[in-house]
Formats: C-alpha cells, structure tokens, sequence
C-alpha cells in the first residue's frame, strides 16, 4: 500500500489526499495500532510518554486540550487507563470514541488472582511431593482451583494484618517508606485490559481502528483498510515465527513483577506461577508472596519477568539468585520503521527466549 501511495505521489505530485482526522490515543500500544492504520493519510497523538505510568496518570492541561480537539479518542478501558475514564465528559459530544476492549469479538481474559496461576499438574506434584507437610493445609490455597480462594483468607481477621505488617515492608522495598499505607488487593475483578498483547485480539483491533477512522473520514478509507490488511498479514508471520522460538518454554515458569503478559502466555502456551502486581496494578497481599515462594519447589522457575513499564526493585529483593529478563509489553523499544504490532511479538518473544 505504501509503494502505492508514493508511485501515486511521483506521478502526480499535485494530488492532496483528504485531511485526516485528530486521533489522539491513549497509550503506547493503542498509539501504534493506529499509527500503523493511518499510516499515509496522517498520525495519531500519543498522550502519555514512556515516563507516565498508564495506571495512573494525570494529565497536563496541554493534554487536556488535545482530548477536547480530537475528533477520535482511542484507548483501551477503565482497567488500563482510570484516569482517562475521569476526563471523558469533558470531550466535545461529537467527538468519537472507540474503547478497544468492547470490540467484537476480543477473547478477553479475567484479572488473574495469584490462587488460579499453578496448573493443574503443578496441583497433582504439590501433593504427591508434600503430603504430610503440616503447612501444606495452609499454602495449599496457592493452588486452589476456586476463584474466591484469596478472598476467602482475607476473611481471616488475623491474616489480614498480617498480609498489613508484611505489605508495609514490601511498600518499603519499592521506596515508598516504612509509614505508607499499604495497598492490598482483595478484589481481583474485570477483564485484563493488556488486550493487545494477543495476536486474535490485535488483528479484530486493527479491523475496528480501520473501521472508525473510515466512518470519519471515507475519502482515506482505502488507505486504512489497506493499511489494517498490510499489518494483519505480517502479524500472521511473526505469530509464526514467535511459536517456533516459544515451543521450548512450554513447559517451564515464569514469575512477573506485574502480570502484564497473560494474553501472551495464552497465545503461546507459555506458564507461570506468580507476581506481586496484578495487571491493573494491584499490589497482590504480602501472604500471597510468601505463598510463591513456598511453591517455587512444586513448579521450577526459570526466569523473572521483569516488566520495564513497572517498578521491579520489590521482585528483585525477593527472588535474587533467579535469572531476570526485562521486556516491555508496551513496545517502547520497537524500531518504528518495522510493521507493528508483528514487531512487538517478535520483541517479546526473543525476549522470552532467552531465559534458559
């Protein structure tokens, strides 16, 4: 489609193609979805910077005004981007909006809880290993196959302050001080919203971002749907080529600072076992913690995952003689002149390989 383009331009230099519509999108993934659809009718304005968390941020008034000028916001939902959700009623009615997670189709994945991460052979081993542990009882939540597990322990008022007095510590870890006030997760609800770290949910993303912006902008319209089709086809061979370098790992364990990469585990058969921030960036409790390490003898770990987007100093204290591979979900460390998002999961996916 881009050789199209600039043979269309050398033979006719005076051809202006249609303005295209402001897009501003929210973060980086979303930025380069439909940078890469718009490509050669026009660009998108990314919001955050690689130093603005996409939990958490607050927007400067400059910000302000690109989301009251858009004439098409993109981002990804009140899981990922809560801050956003606060500033919608201050968009222009006629403004578009296309939250990607509500696209037709997404396979969606709920906000893990720490109890459902050990599979089911990992259950069977912890049994037939420790069967007459006298803590066995007790960390045998850890494998639990239901989802109200954790919350089940929290109900226990002397556990709770417990996972208090040994949150603060980890607090400390991560430089907040010995007196902050402790965030413990017990409630692990909603769906993940690291969507696009799916290759089926990127493609049905790509199809939605070309539909919008053709709805705004029908004379661009080819150019989008091309741009869409150009990316879905290179995705499908980085897919492949990422499986062949996985196929290895499919057995082995991984432990995240932030659980930012289960869709990718899912697409590619990978596992893991645990991590201290869920993937909207809870703090997970401090007995959860000692319950990971407890089992780390059940299901070996291989690798720490070291999601760069998030702190890692509290991972890093707690698991030292671990190998560490930092990645980034997000996909700062892209080339931009490669096809995204087929880069972003060959980048992870070398990333992955390395651990050993």
């Amino acid at each position: 489609m881009r050789l199209v383009v600039a043979l269309v331009f050398a033979l006719f230099p005076c051809l202006v193609w249609a303005d295209a519509p402001k897009v501003v999108t929210s973060i980086k993934p979303v930025y380069e979805l439909v940078k890469a659809v718009m490509a050669d009718a026009g660009e998108p304005e990314l919001l955050l910077s690689q130093n603005d968390s996409p939990h958490h941020a607050s927007l400067r008034p400059s910000q302000m005004r690109s989301l009251v000028n858009a004439d098409l916001l993109v981002w990804v939902g009140p899981n990922m981007e809560p801050w956003l959700e606060k500033v919608l009623g201050t968009l222009a009615p006629e403004t578009e909006r296309l939250r990607l997670i509500e696209v037709a189709g997404l396979r969606l994945l709920k906000i893990r809880q720490p109890a459902t991460l050990a599979s089911d052979e990992d259950q069977e081993l912890a049994a037939l290993e420790k069967p007459e542990d006298p803590q066995f009882e007790q960390d045998s939540d850890f494998f639990a196959a239901e989802d109200n597990s954790l919350e089940a322990d929290l109900e226990d008022q002397a556990a709770q302050e417990a996972d208090a007095a040994d949150a603060e510590a980890l607090l400390a870890l991560e430089g907040e001080g010995a007196t902050a006030a402790p965030e413990i997760s017990d409630a692990f609800n909603g769906d993940d919203p690291h969507i696009w770290l799916d290759p089926t949910n990127s493609v049905l993303m790509l199809d939605a971002i070309a539909k919008s912006l053709a709805k705004l902008d029908p004379e661009n319209s080819d150019i989008y749907r091309g741009n869409a089709e150009a990316a879905k086809l290179a995705l499908s061979e980085a897919v492949l080529a990422a499986k062949d370098q996985l196929v290895y790992l499919t057995d082995s364990r991984f432990i995240y600072n932030h659980d930012s990469f289960q869709y990718f585990e899912a697409a590619f058969g990978l596992k893991s076992i645990g991590f201290l921030n869920t993937s909207d960036a809870k703090q997970v409790g401090a007995r959860t913690v000692s319950e990971i390490t407890a089992n780390i003898e059940f299901a070996p770990v291989i690798c720490i995952i070291i999601d760069k987007t998030e702190s890692s100093r509290a991972v890093k204290s707690l698991f030292p003689d671990h190998e560490m591979i930092a990645l980034d979900p997000m996909g700062w460390g892209s080339d931009p002149d490669a096809s995204y998002p087929a880069s972003l999961f060959l980048n992870l996916a070398e990333g992955f390989s390395e651990c050993d």
